[in-house]
């Protein structure tokens, strides 16, 4: 209170806590493969004459603050995780479904700079790929790379038939320091192996009253000349046990159709398997033929039809026996 106006006088004051918090750029590291899928081996490589695979993913590898990320290099190893899948040596390999053969395979692991190396297992060898430059994202060319594996033809000729597969592990270390690695399994797989090949149009020629044959040559294809099957169907149907041949006016022909490859021919039905046959070990039964179609129209079922053009589509499916 005032004593000289007896005034009292209230004083309000506030005080204000100021909270400051101090940012820091955050340290980080990371290496991750991502879109790494199985292997299945389906396609003939065109370099080695054998059978190959491959699968493009993608390997981000980069360090520093993450508003200004800096790339860093690394390396990669490849081991098997399955069984029987490498040797001592570090050599590859396929375990097949039922047995205890193997199959040899080698891997090769490139990056999208051009850089490409032949993969030993890392697990028993120390093998690792030379350093290349990493990526920030999977948009990013060198996040691009391929694993890719290959059967050689004369592995393929001397394995028992039948699926071979067997799972792998690849990994992916930065280079400084090597505190910062990933990995992840693939499984890579061969199923039953079986091609035609050398398989032509066949056009044929012929009187009334008069039986009608053609014949063509063709190469099944069958990994350790395994046993197939042979199924025929046609394109207009069946008849009884017989293939048709029809004109622009849907006039029909009955044929037969018949296979040989060591015996005689062997008749078949319209979509119905037919055992007994075998494929050669060599792709394109190494440019000769291993089995013949023949293609005949009976005197009698031509009796009566008018003059013109017959056709049919014969489709073959040829599968492991």
């Amino acid at each position: 209170m005032n004593k000289k106006t007896g005034q009292s006088t209230a004083v309000l004051s506030s005080l204000i806590f100021v909270f400051i918090t101090f940012m820091t750029a955050g340290i980080h590291a990371d290496i991750r493969i991502e879109n790494l899928d199985d292997i299945t081996i389906n396609e003939w490589d065109g370099v080695t004459s054998g059978v190959s695979g491959f699968d493009d993913y993608c390997v981000i590898s980069y360090s520093g603050p993450l508003a200004n990320p800096i790339i860093r290099s690394y390396d990669v190893a490849l081991q098997g995780v399955s069984g029987d899948s490498s040797d001592n040596s570090g050599n590859f390999f396929l375990e097949h479904s039922t047995s205890n053969a193997t199959l040899p395979v080698s891997f090769t692991w490139s990056h999208n700079n051009g850089s490409s190396w032949l993969m030993k297992d890392n697990s028993i060898t120390g093998f690792v790929t030379g350093l290349v430059p990493g990526a920030i994202g999977c948009g990013e060319p060198n996040a691009n790379v391929r694993i890719k594996v290959i059967i050689s033809e004369s592995a393929l000729q001397t394995a028992p038939a039948g699926t071979y597969s067997s799972t792998f592990e690849v990994d992916a270390l930065q280079s400084a320091g090597g505190e910062y690695a990933d990995f992840q399994s693939f499984q890579v797989t061969l199923p039953e192996l079986v091609q035609i090949s050398g398989l032509d149009d066949i056009y044929m020629r012929g009187e009334y009253n008069q039986n009608i044959v053609a014949k063509d040559s063709f190469c099944i294809f069958r990994n350790n000349s395994g046993g197939v099957t042979i199924t025929s169907t046609s394109l207009n149907g069946a008849s009884a046990n017989s293939f048709r041949l029809k004109n622009i006016n849907d006039e029909v022909i009955d044929y037969k159709v018949a296979y040989k490859q060591q015996a005689g021919f062997k008749n078949v039905k319209h979509g119905r398997a037919k055992k007994g046959f075998a494929g050669s070990a060599i792709k394109d039964c190494g440019g000769g033929t291993n089995t013949e179609l023949r293609i005949r129209v009976p005197a009698a079922n031509t009796t009566g039809k008018p003059g013109g053009t017959y056709t049919d589509t014969l489709t073959i499916l040829v599968e492991p026996e």
